[in-house]
């Protein structure tokens, strides 16, 4: 199972805690999901996307692409369809856009969040350098649907549940300790929590998002060939994509974005 969201940035998230003024929150987070976003797009780019060559030519452009995008208007659309999930505090991180870091940070970030991701996989994955390197290949043992599994196998199932699980305690740190509104300012948080959609505009939202990524999974079994990465990657480009279309940069006023609602506490 690719769970490249949640798993890959709760194992990489951290270090915008540790260090919140050199890193690119949201680029460390988008380049930890980049190269598992290419499996779709053919043989070679599924060959090369956890190698040099793949972070170079897919991964670290993307990431600064999606980066870009998230925070000129996605942000604001994203966040403001999601509910705000209580305690996480959802939509707090509408203010995405309120920061631009340096273009140096945002591309360090990058890199950090791609390559964390090709280490982590070259050890949870079957004859890739890590495995090899380290002896992880042979079989541990058996599993029901699985059959027999390797000491590889186990370390991509283990650190799947420990990534997602990580990712969300860093999330419940970053809402219970405010530490957006020490990155961003209090004000910038309230704006940008204000702008929760009505719910006839979440609809819209999700039908919007939905739809291609429904489109990708039928396409794909008509072709006789798995829906899952693609529909991964249809994700991500549609979630950007309505984000977005439905979202607008967090300076304009509240009235100018359709289907707001009164601001959220």
């Amino acid at each position: 199972m690719p769970v490249t969201f949640p798993a890959h940035q709760g194992l990489i998230a951290g270090v915008k805690l540790k260090w919140p003024k050199a890193i690119d929150g949201t680029a460390v987070c988008i380049g930890a999901a980049a190269p598992d976003l290419s499996y779709s797009m053919g043989t070679w780019m599924n060959g090369i996307s956890h190698h040099l060559t793949g972070a170079l030519v897919w991964a670290i452009p993307f990431t600064l692409v999606a980066t870009m995008v998230t925070r000129w208007r996605a942000a604001s659309g994203v966040f403001a369809a999601v509910p705000d999930a209580g305690p996480l505090r959802l939509l707090s991180y509408g203010v995405l856009g309120e920061r631009r870091p340096s273009f140096l940070v945002t591309a360090t970030s990058a890199v950090i969040g791609v390559s964390s991701h090709i280490f982590i996989d070259g050890f949870t994955h079957q004859t890739r350098w890590g495995a090899n390197f380290a002896g992880l290949n042979g079989t541990v043992g058996t599993a029901p649907i699985l059959g027999d599994v390797s000491a590889a196998r186990v370390l991509q199932y283990l650190g799947h549940g420990v990534g997602s699980i990580a990712f969300v305690v860093i999330l419940l740190i970053i809402s219970s300790s405010g530490r957006l509104e020490q990155w961003y300012g209090h004000d910038a948080v309230q704006r940008a929590r204000s702008r929760r959609f009505d719910r006839q505009t979440q609809i819209k939202f999700w039908v919007v998002a939905t739809t291609p990524v429904v489109l990708v999974a039928i396409a794909s079994v008509a072709l006789g060939r798995s829906p899952l990465f693609a529909c991964v990657t249809a994700s991500a480009f549609s979630m950007l994509a309505t984000g977005a279309a439905f979202g607008s940069p967090i300076s304009v006023d509240d009235d100018q974005l359709p289907g707001v609602t009164s601001p959220v506490s």
